[in-house]
């Protein structure tokens, strides 16, 4: 029997290749965020801006479902500096920090699925193919505390809470989500 997922093709869309790629890329997130009420975090001119911010830093991977465009995921490689983890609330769990002074966390700062899709789960392919291709250890996310639908995306898909960032005092509280993978423990807990 078929996969659902048979008529999707993967491709990579590299750093050069954005710019012309960037306005059906932010389509596709304005169609999947047409009923969440949000901000400029959920704008499309805020997703624009973070898909060209994110395409000029060392380590940008972007990876899109099409045939038609169904979904993307994209992100970088953290540097071993830290600098990602800058505003987390308590101590860091070891493991995490371990595995990113290894350089062996690629965070990934966006997922989006066509609504029409998200029942084939397309999600949980994108982020899983982009930290594989990335040989990445740990994969890490942020998502605004008030964001319920996409925390439960992504705690569905294997992904745990280990605490919350705010950078800023301005800006929103967000939640920092890992996902384990190889060898490293399912659990990243505060407790670890």
């Amino acid at each position: 029997m078929p996969s659902p997922q048979d008529d999707l093709r993967l491709r990579r869309i590299d750093p050069a290749q954005v710019q012309q790629e960037s306005e059906g890329l932010a389509d596709l997130y304005t169609k999947a965020h047409a009923s969440t009420p949000g901000g400029e975090y959920l704008s499309r001119e805020g997703f624009l801006r973070r898909l060209t911010d994110d395409a000029q830093r060392p380590g940008f991977d972007l990876l899109v479902a099409t045939e038609p465009l169904h979904g993307l995921v994209f992100g970088v490689r953290l540097g071993t500096d830290g600098s990602w983890w800058q505003g987390f609330d308590g101590r860091l769990p070891r493991a995490v920090e371990r595995l990113s002074l290894a350089g062996q966390v690629f965070a990934i700062t966006a997922l989006v699925v066509d609504p029409y899709a998200r029942e084939r789960g397309l999600a949980e392919l994108l982020h899983e193919r982009v930290l594989a291709d990335n040989r990445s250890r740990l994969g890490a996310t942020l998502v605004e505390q008030d964001d319920h639908a996409t925390s439960a995306a992504f705690l569905a898909g294997g992904w745990e809470v280990i605490g919350e960032i705010r950078r800023t005092p301005d800006q929103a509280v967000l939640q920092v989500l890992v996902l384990a993978l190889s060898e490293q423990p399912r659990t990243l807990s505060r407790r670890t």
